[in-house]
């Protein structure tokens, strides 16, 4: 006995017009990606935030280094007696430095443009973690999380291609 096979053949009309207005939107899409921008700024002070709960774990990994380096003796001795409710937690002292980390959005000089992001955390205290100095090892808290790149790739062709919300 043999087989039967059957072949279904699908035939698509396609509007010119439709295709050139879609074409249209997702290159005017491209001009303005600051939904997908805010998504990015979002994702970026969480991580941020997170790195201050995890002692510089999340940072470690994206920069493939080890985590914060642990308070000197004589610094936590200091910061006990200065700052009781604090001197257990890395880089912090008030809470300000993280507040402006997890707001960075908010900070003077942050600013989403059209298809641009430029994030603020102000301070010398800042650039002094990040990057160290004579006395103090680097504790990096701006960082570009492991895979970051990616989400964001993912999320500019979604926007670009279905000109939905960024979710």
């Amino acid at each position: 006995m043999g087989k039967n096979y059957s072949i279904d053949i699908v035939v698509t009309k396609v509007e010119i017009n439709d295709a050139q207005a879609r074409l249209k939107d997702m290159k005017d899409r491209t001009r303005n990606v600051r939904p997908v921008l805010k998504r990015a700024q979002e994702r970026l002070e969480r991580a941020w935030g997170e790195n201050f709960t995890t002692l510089g774990l999340l940072s470690a990994k994206a920069m493939l280094k080890g985590g914060w380096a642990p308070l000197s003796p004589a610094y936590y001795a200091w910061k006990k007696i200065r700052f009781p409710m604090t001197a257990e937690q890395i880089l912090v002292q008030t809470g300000q430095l993280y507040t402006s980390v997890v707001n960075a959005s908010s900070n003077p000089g942050s600013d989403i443009r059209d298809q641009s992001m430029e994030l603020v955390v102000p301070g010398r205290i800042a650039r002094w973690h990040q990057f160290g100095t004579r006395n103090m090892p680097a504790r990096p808290i701006v960082f570009v999380p492991r895979d970051f790149d990616r989400q964001i790739e993912q999320d500019l062709a979604k926007y670009v291609v279905e000109g939905s919300r960024v979710t």
